[in-house]
């Protein structure tokens, strides 16, 4: 991941009491980061963390407490991308060199087609359904017929 993107992280998914907690469990001195505003001192955070070598632990507690921020830019990545295209989604660890591969590689055509697969597969569900309760219901009233027959003739 880009230093920029971990900033905009910071800047966008954490307030300024959950960025004082970040560097208090990341063991740096949030006063002592230059800057005024909690943009200035999530750049700052990550110039820090990368002077030390410590972007590695930044990412993996800023992932700990919002593991759904990084998958959030991928989508909006994603809607931006044209549908039939592959789209590769790098896993959270993966740097901009990293050798780990894409996490998940699809087509949205193909998801689309396995919607479509799963709606219909629902509504042949719904349908037989609807089939089982029509007969369940016939052979209720098949008994009550039967035994409406049994009380006039007497038996």
């Amino acid at each position: 991941m880009q230093r920029a993107q971990i900033r905009e992280t910071l800047d966008t998914f954490f307030d300024d009491g959950e960025l004082r907690t970040l560097c208090f469990d990341l063991g740096i001195d949030y006063d002592n980061l230059p800057g005024d505003s909690k943009t200035d001192k999530a750049r700052e955070l990550v110039g820090y963390c990368e002077r030390r070598g410590h972007v590695v632990a930044l990412y993996e507690a800023i992932y700990k407490r919002r593991p759904n921020a990084f998958w959030e830019r991928e989508v909006a990545r994603i809607r931006k991308e044209a549908c039939g295209q592959t789209i590769e989604i790098a896993a959270p660890w993966q740097g901009s060199g990293g050798n780990t591969g894409p996490l998940l590689q699809f087509s949205l055509n193909q998801f689309a087609q396995m919607l479509r697969e799963t709606n219909e597969q629902v509504a042949g569900v719904k349908r037989r359904m609807l089939i089982i309760w029509i007969f369940v219901g016939l052979l209720g009233l098949l008994d009550v017929v039967v035994a409406a027959a049994m009380v006039l003739s007497g038996r």
